[in-house]
């Protein structure tokens, strides 16, 4: 048999195992529900925009309503109106609100992204095209022969050669 639990979360280690799948906060009311397996006790946490109402009906079931789940009195009054609240189905809002506000957040996200990639695309094609191979084989020379004077140099005319491979040579 399961059995329930409200609290604080502790740190924001814990990931929601609702729908979300999110970290729950630190300070954020969640709702444990641990079960034994094999001898172990194992506790799954959900944020509480995440407790459905198919939960709340088992736990009103198992326990006789929430605030009489382990941990009600230990949370602060607005957090016990809110988990009160979602038993009477009005936090459904709230939860509606949250997903918009995730999906405006992955578009901002992609947007800058794009962005990032179409800048290093444009400075890409300003750096230019990498000079002839004869001067990439110099370069490199150079750069074996430990002449760090001959190479800055070159490297101040032709900033491309830091990535150069002429035919594959790698030293």
């Amino acid at each position: 048999m399961a059995s329930y639990e409200f609290s604080y979360a502790p740190t924001n280690r814990a990931m929601c195992k609702g729908k979300c799948k999110e970290k729950i906060a630190k300070g954020a009311v969640r709702l444990g529900v641990s079960t034994e397996a094999g001898g172990h006790t194992m506790t799954q946490y959900r944020c509480l925009p995440c407790v459905t109402d198919k939960q709340i009906e088992n736990i009103c079931n198992a326990v006789g309503s929430l605030d009489q789940v382990n941990g009600f009195d230990g949370l602060g009054d607005e957090d016990q109106a809110a988990v009160l609240a979602k038993a009477e189905g009005g936090d459904q809002p709230a939860g509606k609100a949250k997903a918009k506000g995730k999906a405006a957040a992955k578009a901002t996200a992609a947007a800058a992204k794009a962005e990032g990639k179409a800048k290093a695309k444009a400075k890409a094609k300003a750096a230019g095209r990498m000079p002839p191979e004869a001067v990439q084989h110099s370069f490199l020379d150079k750069a074996k022969a430990i002449d760090f004077d001959a190479v800055r140099e070159v490297l101040d005319a032709t900033p491309q050669l830091v990535n150069c491979q002429p035919a594959g040579r790698w030293s």
